[in-house]
């Protein structure tokens, strides 16, 4: 009975998977058996290839630089488990000159964007959508963030480090791509602080996040001033003690804030007042070590519906009382 039951739905699910695989997939692999190995590749839906290089040195990567017209210019390529001084400068060449292209390097150990005996990047241009993941990864803090300035994707660029030790972002963080960059975060990257104007140039972002790193201190001077794009901003998890009062102001679409985890007991008297956004959904600052005085009432004041505190940490009478309803428990 049971067989009989479950032999139809297992035929309805076969049936139903392989109405969606498109028998013609296009397929732009290259046709010539090891022409990439020990690199492996396998067609992917949207039409590009996936390139998986998985545990290779550095000449297999300058190997697969050589493959002409590689996957008819639309490649997501993966380096895994690799351990390589950088991505040779022809294999950059390549991929981000593609039509689009998607890099991840995972669980690897990459010393440099590009050796320093092989000079510069030259001007490059994607003609569709370019993301850069380095995930999992050993510290990449001698990357040359500069050799992307002359980056050029049409689309804009998005940049993902998670996971992976920054320690240090120098000033020339901010040139990546001309800065166009629609979307950058940097989490659990153990950055000890930024550098002012490090996203300054990304006006075109709509997502920043550094979470989970040792930032002790945030500036205004930090974002794109006006950022007319910034619909997400993330500082979870951080070492922050103080807001600058001007940290939302000129960001007119921003819908949602995180400032969860960090070590703030007060804020500025006036840092909602300078919320200008009328797509503000959530401002987000439970988890905070909150000193519940008049102070900290003045300030929370205009806070919004939209704004979440958490919960008083000290003094001991507080402990436990909501930081919004400070305006009703305390007479200052």
């Amino acid at each position: 009975m049971a067989l009989m039951i479950v032999l139809p739905i297992f035929l309805f699910i076969a049936s139903f998977v392989s109405a969606q695989i498109d028998p013609e997939l296009p397929n732009h692999c290259p046709k010539e058996k090891d022409a990439i190995s020990p690199c492996t590749c396998r067609p992917d839906y949207d039409g590009s290839c996936f390139i998986k290089c998985y545990a290779v040195n550095i000449d297999a990567l300058r190997k697969l630089a050589q493959y002409p017209n590689l996957c008819d210019g639309k490649i997501d390529f993966s380096l895994q488990h690799s351990r390589v001084k950088a991505i040779p400068l022809a294999l950059w060449k390549v991929l981000l000159t593609s039509k689009t292209v998607d890099v991840s390097i995972m669980y690897s150990k990459v010393d440099y964007l590009v050796a320093p005996e092989e000079g510069t990047l030259p001007a490059l241009n994607t003609s569709g959508s370019a993301i850069i993941k380095i995930v999992h990864s050993k510290d990449i803090s001698r990357w040359q963030w500069s050799q992307l300035k002359s980056y050029n994707p049409r689309f804009s660029l998005t940049l993902v480090i998670d996971d992976t030790p920054v320690n240090e972002l120098t000033t020339d963080f901010a040139d990546i791509a001309g800065g166009n960059v629609r979307k950058v975060s940097i989490d659990i990257a153990d950055l000890q602080s930024l550098p002012e104007g490090i996203f300054s140039k990304f006006s075109n972002s709509y997502s920043i996040s550094v979470q989970n790193n040792h930032l002790a201190d945030i500036s205004r001077s930090m974002f794109p001033r006006p950022a007319p794009k910034l619909r997400f901003l993330s500082l979870n998890g951080n070492d922050l003690t103080y807001l600058p009062e001007d940290l939302f102001s000129d960001m007119p679409g921003l819908e949602i804030v995180y400032l969860l985890e960090n070590e703030l007991t007060t804020l500025p008297e006036n840092i909602f007042m300078s919320v200008n956004s009328r797509r503000l959904r959530l401002i987000e600052l439970t988890r905070n070590p909150w000193e519940c005085d008049c102070d900290l009432r003045k300030a929370t004041f205009n806070a919004t519906s939209f704004v979440d505190l958490g919960y008083c940490a000290t003094p001991g009478e507080m402990v436990g009382n909501k930081v919004q309803d400070l305006s009703t428990i305390l007479n200052c």
